[in-house]
Protein backbone atom coordinates (compact mmCIF):
# COMPACT_ATOMS: atom_id res chain seq x y z
CA UNK A 1 0.00 0.00 0.00
CA UNK A 2 1.27 3.48 -0.86
CA UNK A 3 2.07 5.50 2.27
CA UNK A 4 1.43 9.24 2.33
CA UNK A 5 2.97 11.70 4.77
CA UNK A 6 -0.09 13.40 6.20
CA UNK A 7 1.75 16.52 7.33
CA UNK A 8 2.69 17.27 3.72
CA UNK A 9 -0.89 18.08 2.80
CA UNK A 10 -2.11 20.03 5.81
CA UNK A 11 -3.18 23.55 4.94
CA UNK A 12 -5.22 26.44 6.29
CA UNK A 13 -8.47 25.07 4.82
CA UNK A 14 -8.11 21.80 6.72
CA UNK A 15 -7.31 23.65 9.94
CA UNK A 16 -10.36 25.85 9.45
CA UNK A 17 -12.65 22.85 8.93
CA UNK A 18 -11.23 21.16 12.02
CA UNK A 19 -11.94 24.30 14.07
CA UNK A 20 -15.57 24.25 12.91
CA UNK A 21 -15.86 20.56 13.80
CA UNK A 22 -14.47 21.28 17.24
CA UNK A 23 -17.07 24.01 17.76
CA UNK A 24 -19.90 21.74 16.61
CA UNK A 25 -18.89 19.08 19.11
CA UNK A 26 -19.48 21.51 21.99
CA UNK A 27 -22.97 22.73 21.04
CA UNK A 28 -25.72 20.09 21.21
CA UNK A 29 -25.99 16.29 20.93
CA UNK A 30 -27.16 16.76 17.34
CA UNK A 31 -24.16 18.83 16.32
CA UNK A 32 -21.89 16.53 18.29
CA UNK A 33 -22.97 13.70 15.98
CA UNK A 34 -22.13 15.90 13.00
CA UNK A 35 -18.75 16.64 14.53
CA UNK A 36 -18.05 12.95 15.03
CA UNK A 37 -18.97 12.25 11.41
CA UNK A 38 -16.78 15.15 10.31
CA UNK A 39 -13.84 13.87 12.28
CA UNK A 40 -14.27 10.42 10.78
CA UNK A 41 -14.25 11.94 7.32
CA UNK A 42 -11.17 14.05 8.04
CA UNK A 43 -9.25 11.21 9.65
CA UNK A 44 -10.17 8.30 7.38
CA UNK A 45 -11.91 9.23 4.14
CA UNK A 46 -9.56 12.01 3.17
CA UNK A 47 -6.48 9.78 3.24
CA UNK A 48 -8.37 6.95 1.61
CA UNK A 49 -9.20 9.28 -1.28
CA UNK A 50 -5.58 10.41 -1.56
CA UNK A 51 -4.24 6.86 -1.62
CA UNK A 52 -6.87 5.94 -4.20
CA UNK A 53 -5.82 8.94 -6.31
CA UNK A 54 -2.17 7.94 -6.21
CA UNK A 55 -2.99 4.35 -7.17
CA UNK A 56 -5.02 5.64 -10.13
CA UNK A 57 -2.16 7.94 -11.15
CA UNK A 58 0.33 5.08 -11.05
CA UNK A 59 -2.02 2.89 -13.09
CA UNK A 60 -2.48 5.63 -15.70
CA UNK A 61 1.24 6.31 -15.92
CA UNK A 62 1.99 2.63 -16.49
CA UNK A 63 -0.32 2.76 -19.52
CA UNK A 64 1.86 5.49 -21.05
CA UNK A 65 5.41 4.35 -20.28
CA UNK A 66 6.58 4.82 -23.86
CA UNK A 67 5.23 8.37 -24.00
CA UNK A 68 6.83 9.20 -20.65
CA UNK A 69 10.23 8.11 -21.95
CA UNK A 70 9.80 10.48 -24.90
CA UNK A 71 9.04 13.33 -22.48
CA UNK A 72 12.13 12.86 -20.36
CA UNK A 73 13.64 16.19 -21.43
CA UNK A 74 10.34 18.03 -21.95
CA UNK A 75 8.76 17.99 -18.50
CA UNK A 76 9.47 19.78 -15.24
CA UNK A 77 9.35 17.34 -12.28
CA UNK A 78 8.90 20.16 -9.74
CA UNK A 79 5.99 21.66 -11.68
CA UNK A 80 4.39 18.22 -11.92
CA UNK A 81 4.78 17.79 -8.17
CA UNK A 82 2.92 21.05 -7.53
CA UNK A 83 0.19 20.02 -9.96
CA UNK A 84 -0.17 16.79 -8.02
CA UNK A 85 -0.61 18.75 -4.77
CA UNK A 86 -3.30 20.87 -6.43
CA UNK A 87 -5.13 17.78 -7.68
CA UNK A 88 -4.89 16.12 -4.27
CA UNK A 89 -6.42 19.19 -2.61
CA UNK A 90 -9.43 18.70 -4.90
CA UNK A 91 -9.57 14.92 -4.48
CA UNK A 92 -9.53 14.86 -0.69
CA UNK A 93 -12.93 16.63 -0.53
CA UNK A 94 -14.49 15.03 -3.63
CA UNK A 95 -16.99 12.34 -2.62
CA UNK A 96 -17.77 11.11 -6.15
CA UNK A 97 -15.48 8.22 -7.05
CA UNK A 98 -15.80 8.85 -10.79
CA UNK A 99 -14.61 12.44 -10.43
CA UNK A 100 -11.72 11.42 -8.17
CA UNK A 101 -10.66 9.00 -10.89
CA UNK A 102 -11.00 11.76 -13.48
CA UNK A 103 -8.67 14.01 -11.46
CA UNK A 104 -6.02 11.29 -11.66
CA UNK A 105 -6.49 11.03 -15.42
CA UNK A 106 -6.38 14.81 -15.83
CA UNK A 107 -3.19 15.09 -13.78
CA UNK A 108 -1.52 12.35 -15.84
CA UNK A 109 -2.65 14.07 -19.04
CA UNK A 110 -1.01 17.27 -17.76
CA UNK A 111 2.25 15.31 -17.58
CA UNK A 112 1.73 13.67 -20.98
CA UNK A 113 1.30 17.01 -22.75
CA UNK A 114 4.88 17.87 -21.85
CA UNK A 115 5.61 21.47 -22.85
CA UNK A 116 2.52 21.86 -25.06
CA UNK A 117 1.00 23.81 -22.16
CA UNK A 118 2.79 25.77 -19.47
CA UNK A 119 2.36 25.26 -15.72
CA UNK A 120 -0.22 28.04 -15.30
CA UNK A 121 -2.40 26.55 -18.03
CA UNK A 122 -2.25 23.09 -16.52
CA UNK A 123 -3.10 24.47 -13.09
CA UNK A 124 -6.04 26.32 -14.64
CA UNK A 125 -7.31 23.11 -16.28
CA UNK A 126 -7.42 21.33 -12.91
CA UNK A 127 -9.23 24.27 -11.32
CA UNK A 128 -11.66 24.46 -14.25
CA UNK A 129 -12.55 20.81 -13.82
CA UNK A 130 -13.25 21.51 -10.15
CA UNK A 131 -15.59 24.40 -11.07
CA UNK A 132 -17.57 22.45 -13.68
CA UNK A 133 -20.25 19.86 -13.03
CA UNK A 134 -20.49 16.60 -14.93
CA UNK A 135 -23.41 18.06 -16.90
CA UNK A 136 -21.32 21.13 -17.83
CA UNK A 137 -18.61 18.84 -19.17
CA UNK A 138 -21.17 16.73 -21.01
CA UNK A 139 -22.47 19.80 -22.88
CA UNK A 140 -18.92 20.96 -23.58
CA UNK A 141 -18.21 17.53 -25.05
CA UNK A 142 -21.28 17.75 -27.28
CA UNK A 143 -20.21 21.16 -28.60
CA UNK A 144 -16.69 19.85 -29.14
CA UNK A 145 -17.90 16.73 -30.97
CA UNK A 146 -20.38 18.60 -33.15
CA UNK A 147 -17.79 21.28 -33.95
CA UNK A 148 -15.45 18.59 -35.19
CA UNK A 149 -18.04 16.60 -37.14
CA UNK A 150 -20.70 18.94 -38.54
CA UNK A 151 -20.64 22.56 -37.41
CA UNK A 152 -17.20 24.11 -37.81
CA UNK A 153 -18.61 27.65 -37.78
CA UNK A 154 -20.66 27.16 -34.61
CA UNK A 155 -22.99 24.59 -33.12
CA UNK A 156 -26.64 25.74 -33.28
CA UNK A 157 -28.38 25.33 -29.93
CA UNK A 158 -31.36 23.92 -31.80
CA UNK A 159 -29.63 20.53 -31.62
CA UNK A 160 -30.47 20.46 -27.92
CA UNK A 161 -34.21 20.73 -28.48
CA UNK A 162 -36.67 19.73 -27.08
CA UNK A 163 -34.63 20.19 -23.88
CA UNK A 164 -33.25 23.58 -24.89
CA UNK A 165 -34.54 25.30 -21.78
CA UNK A 166 -32.54 22.84 -19.71
CA UNK A 167 -29.40 23.23 -21.80
CA UNK A 168 -29.14 27.03 -21.77
CA UNK A 169 -27.97 27.46 -18.13
CA UNK A 170 -25.07 25.11 -18.80
CA UNK A 171 -24.22 26.86 -22.07
CA UNK A 172 -24.15 30.19 -20.23
CA UNK A 173 -21.96 28.66 -17.53
CA UNK A 174 -19.47 27.38 -20.09
CA UNK A 175 -19.46 30.79 -21.76
CA UNK A 176 -18.79 32.52 -18.43
CA UNK A 177 -15.72 30.30 -17.96
CA UNK A 178 -14.38 31.37 -21.36
CA UNK A 179 -14.68 27.89 -22.85
CA UNK A 180 -17.23 28.69 -25.57
CA UNK A 181 -18.37 31.87 -27.32
CA UNK A 182 -21.37 32.82 -29.40
CA UNK A 183 -20.95 32.66 -33.17
CA UNK A 184 -22.93 33.92 -36.13
CA UNK A 185 -25.17 31.03 -37.10
CA UNK A 186 -25.13 30.53 -40.90
CA UNK A 187 -28.05 28.12 -40.64
CA UNK A 188 -30.67 30.49 -39.21
CA UNK A 189 -34.05 29.53 -40.62
CA UNK A 190 -37.37 31.09 -39.76
CA UNK A 191 -39.69 28.10 -39.94
CA UNK A 192 -43.18 28.31 -38.53
CA UNK A 193 -43.72 25.92 -35.65
CA UNK A 194 -46.80 25.55 -33.54
CA UNK A 195 -46.44 26.12 -29.81
CA UNK A 196 -43.01 27.69 -30.22
CA UNK A 197 -42.21 29.52 -27.00
CA UNK A 198 -40.53 32.92 -26.74
CA UNK A 199 -37.61 31.14 -25.11
CA UNK A 200 -37.18 28.81 -28.08
CA UNK A 201 -37.43 31.74 -30.51
CA UNK A 202 -34.66 33.55 -28.67
CA UNK A 203 -32.27 30.63 -28.29
CA UNK A 204 -32.84 27.97 -30.95
CA UNK A 205 -30.93 29.82 -33.69
CA UNK A 206 -28.01 30.89 -31.54
CA UNK A 207 -24.75 29.08 -32.20
CA UNK A 208 -21.67 28.51 -30.04
CA UNK A 209 -18.15 27.33 -30.72
CA UNK A 210 -15.11 26.53 -28.65
CA UNK A 211 -12.74 29.32 -27.70
CA UNK A 212 -8.97 28.70 -27.87
CA UNK A 213 -9.11 27.94 -24.13
CA UNK A 214 -12.03 25.57 -24.70
CA UNK A 215 -10.11 23.70 -27.38
CA UNK A 216 -7.12 23.30 -25.08
CA UNK A 217 -9.32 22.11 -22.23
CA UNK A 218 -11.04 19.57 -24.47
CA UNK A 219 -7.69 18.42 -25.77
CA UNK A 220 -6.43 17.63 -22.30
CA UNK A 221 -9.70 16.34 -20.83
CA UNK A 222 -12.10 15.01 -23.45
CA UNK A 223 -9.90 13.69 -26.26
CA UNK A 224 -6.72 12.08 -24.88
CA UNK A 225 -5.89 10.73 -28.35
CA UNK A 226 -4.81 14.26 -29.25
CA UNK A 227 -2.13 14.32 -26.57
CA UNK A 228 0.52 12.71 -28.74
Amino acid sequence: MIKVDKTTFRNSTVDYVQAIISTLSQLTPVTAVLAEAGNQYMDIKRWQYIEEFIRNVVSNLKDHEERLCELDDMTDPEANLHLMYIAINKVEIEYQAARRKEYAKLFVNCILTGNQFDYDEKRMFINLYDELSDVDIDYLGKIYKNSEEAYEDGVPLGIFRPNLIGAVPFIMRLESRGLISERINPLVMEIYEENLTDFDREWKNKAYGLTPLGKKFCKILIDPDLLT
